[in-house]
């Protein structure tokens, strides 16, 4: 087991007044998984078989927030639930405090702890202030329903943690038909999403990246490799580039920490994702 790294997140707005927000009413929506820290929160019962759950929540300038859920077992080689599922709503106030929104209502146990990835992505925290890891289906992103093409600068993470592991691989599912667009990739229209690995070797004695390979699988597989880099921002933001030297190959990842990877997008933003799945690989521990 890796040892954990402790997140400081740098907030260009220090202080927020709570119950007080800037930004008018947004929806976000997702697809996460759903293990049992999140399912305490929300009050679902342990013993309840939860593959996946459905987010729908809007967060209101008011400070104030509504929370519609739906959970369950997955069916089969479709998007939804056996038997449509349960569904759970919830309502609550709000506090922002260094880039981090405590939501609480008295349908959770506890408080619901989301931090702000841009204007367009939020990530689901641990109660001790974590990203929380999902798996090589979902994970713990919420997106903007309307996303504003504008998003803020990202946010400032330092990275504080010491990991040897010689090599790191990365699960998950991305949307498809965004990410084919800006890299050229040829998809069908309908192309819902893509499955990814990516595996990521560092040399043994310097620990500095040396190659990678990445399996995409949508209607095929699709193997590649090359080198890969690591570059800071002025924000300290860690961004991962595959093929640096080849613009015409190149991705580029945020490594928000140890264990989550987002695909960002032309503009170096995080891309948004939709109600089933977000720009996210998880690392595979």
């Amino acid at each position: 087991m890796f040892t954990k790294m402790v997140i400081a997140v740098a907030l260009l707005t220090s202080v927020i007044y709570p119950g007080v927000s800037p930004d008018p009413s947004k929806v976000f929506i997702a697809s996460t998984p759903g293990d049992e820290p999140v399912k305490a929160v929300l009050s679902i019962p342990a013993n309840t078989k939860v593959d996946f759950i459905r987010w729908n929540l809007v967060l209101k300038g008011t400070g104030t927030f509504d929370l519609n859920i739906s959970f369950g077992e997955g069916k089969p080689n479709t998007l939804g639930f056996i038997g449509g599922g349960q569904q759970l709503s919830y309502q609550g106030d709000y506090t922002i405090t260094q880039n981090i929104y405590h939501l609480k209502s008295k349908g959770f146990k506890g408080e619901l702890l989301l931090t702000k990835v841009n204007d367009n992505v939020f990530h689901i925290l641990t109660p001790d202030q974590q990203l929380m890891v999902g798996n090589g289906g979902w994970s713990y992103t919420l997106n903007a329903q309307n996303p504003v093409h504008h998003a803020a600068v990202l946010s400032s993470y330092k990275l504080s943690f010491t990991d040897t592991a010689r090599q790191w691989v990365f699960d998950g599912r991305t949307p498809c038909t965004e990410f084919a667009k800006d890299h050229s990739i040829t998809v069908d229209p309908a192309c819902i999403k893509f499955k990814w690995r990516i595996i990521l070797n560092r040399d043994p004695l310097t620990l500095q990246p040396t190659t990678y390979s990445a399996r995409r699988i949508v209607y095929d597989v699709t193997d590649v490799s090359g080198k890969w880099s690591i570059k800071k921002t002025d924000s300290q933001a860690w961004i991962i580039q595959l093929n640096p030297d080849d613009p015409e190959r190149s991705i580029s990842l945020l490594r928000l920490d140890e264990n989550i990877l987002y695909f960002l997008g032309k503009d170096g933003q995080p891309y948004t994702g939709n109600a089933d799945f977000s720009f996210v690989l998880n690392r595979k521990l």
